[in-house]
């Protein structure tokens, strides 16, 4: 396994050290972007960058087909530029697609999971691209749904695995250290593991957070993460560690996390800080705002940002990521 590595960013290259063997490329609105870009040195130098500190790579195609309008590759510069990367990575490749969150998401991509495959296989044999394997995201299948899912679960890995055949099919899964949890939530995790391999996400955000005696608390437990750790080794499984580090909005006695962001340094002239809050996998900074500004939150709008109003930047600590497989890129870095 490469040790000590740096992280390439799709739109910047700052440069963290940090302990994974694998990157997942998956932002896709910064995707959207840059692959429509008419510079092909980038993506070899993006290549390049990823060959020197990475053994394996996994690049998100779209939820669905790739080459359809609205799609992240429907233009051919963007065809163009996904085929530059893929041919100069001499990482193992594997191609993302199918996603999908609750039970209605789920039952659409039951409906067309075939298809779907089908064809953007066949548009990277008509690209001349080169892969190792595929990796599919079907996340809380059972939600909403009266746990019926888990057999429809089965068969959609199942006939992925005869579609690719030799090649690797991973499952990003959103499970935990209890298999009958993961059962209720779609994954019967025996099963499934005679056709795929099992990615465990674990977002440190994604715990929850809390104000306690007015600062911002985690409900993190580094008890429950060894926990989680002990339990994906002893299955094999490869983990995937999110380092979304963002910024949390107090207003109206709630809480909400607003942007995913890397640094604020573009916004200390326009706020105050009151206390930093350090622990081992991650950072908790608390800031009142002495001048309005704007932010672009995830979802593209535009929210004004009061004056005496309380933010928080929660910031992951990326050398804690050492027990993981991938690093989840998602929105990392992303200013």
């Amino acid at each position: 396994m490469k040790k000590s590595i740096y992280l390439i960013i799709l739109l910047s290259l700052i440069q963290t050290i940090i302990y994974s063997k694998g990157i997942i490329i998956a932002n896709d609105s910064i995707m959207l972007k840059t692959f429509r870009d008419e510079n092909t040195q980038y993506f070899k130098n993006m290549a390049e960058h990823i060959n020197k500190n990475y053994d394996e790579t996994i690049i998100h195609l779209g939820k669905e087909t790739a080459y359809k309008k609205g799609s992240l590759f429907f233009y051919k510069t963007s065809k163009e530029n996904l085929k530059t990367l893929l041919d100069n990575l001499k990482t193992k490749k594997y191609i993302w697609f199918l996603d999908s969150y609750g039970s209605e998401e789920f039952e659409y991509i039951y409906q067309n999971y075939e298809t779907i495959a089908k064809e953007n296989l066949k548009f990277l044999e008509n690209s001349n691209i080169e892969y190792d394997g595929i990796a599919i995201d079907l996340e809380w299948i059972n939600l909403n749904s009266n746990f019926q899912n888990n057999k429809k679960m089965i068969e959609i890995v199942k006939n992925l695995k005869k579609i690719v055949g030799e090649k690797k099919l991973f499952l990003f899964s959103s499970i935990i250290e209890d298999e009958k949890e993961n059962s209720l939530r779609g994954y019967d995790e025996s099963e499934l593991s005679k056709y795929a391999t099992l990615v465990p996400m674990i977002y440190i955000k994604d715990f929850g957070y809390y104000l306690h005696e007015n600062k911002l608390k985690l409900n993190f437990n580094e008890n429950r993460l060894e926990n989680l750790l002990k339990y994906f080794n002893s299955k094999n499984y490869k983990i995937s560690y999110s380092l979304e580090s963002g910024i949390i909005l107090h207003r109206n006695q709630n809480l909400y996390f607003i942007k995913t962001i890397n640094n604020i340094d573009s916004l200390y002239s326009k706020t105050k800080q009151i206390y930093i809050d350090e622990q081992k996998h991650y950072k908790i900074e608390k800031l009142i705002v002495i001048e309005d500004f704007y932010i672009q939150r995830n979802d593209s709008l535009y929210e004004k940002i009061l004056q005496n109003e309380e933010i928080y930047f929660l910031k992951i600590n990326p050398e804690a990521v050492e027990n993981s497989f991938w690093i989840w890129e998602y929105f990392i870095y992303y200013d």
